[in-house]
């Protein structure tokens, strides 16, 4: 979401910090329309694995999904907050567009 947001990988950055390495913080693709992103990520449990057809991804706003195939205790729960089946970056050009973007994405996920 950082990198959506601010234009860089917030992670890489400080890795490259602390291994004395040049870091480069890119441009701010979101921050230069006056855009805003958010995020949201489904947890393993209640059923079946639902998924939003990529296909589907432009009218919410989609701008990135991860898939971790490996999610989950094997026992519908989870092993910590990030242990989630998919997560989705979305950008929209206001706060409250994209809280209604990301309760949108909810629902279809949810079906």
């Amino acid at each position: 979401m950082t990198e959506w947001q601010y234009g860089f990988n917030i992670t890489e950055t400080q890795i490259r910090i602390d291994a004395g390495l040049d870091i480069s913080l890119g441009s701010a693709p979101a921050a230069q329309d006056g855009g805003t992103c958010g995020f949201i990520a489904f947890h393993p449990g209640g059923g079946t694995h639902r998924t939003i057809d990529p296909q589907r991804f432009t009218a919410p706003g989609i701008v990135e999904h991860l898939t971790h195939g490996g999610a989950g205790n094997g026992h519908g729960g989870v092993r910590h907050s990030t242990d989630f089946l998919d997560s989705y970056v979305v950008r929209a050009p206001d706060d409250a567009t994209l809280l209604r973007r990301i309760a949108d994405i909810e629902d279809e996920y949810r079906g």
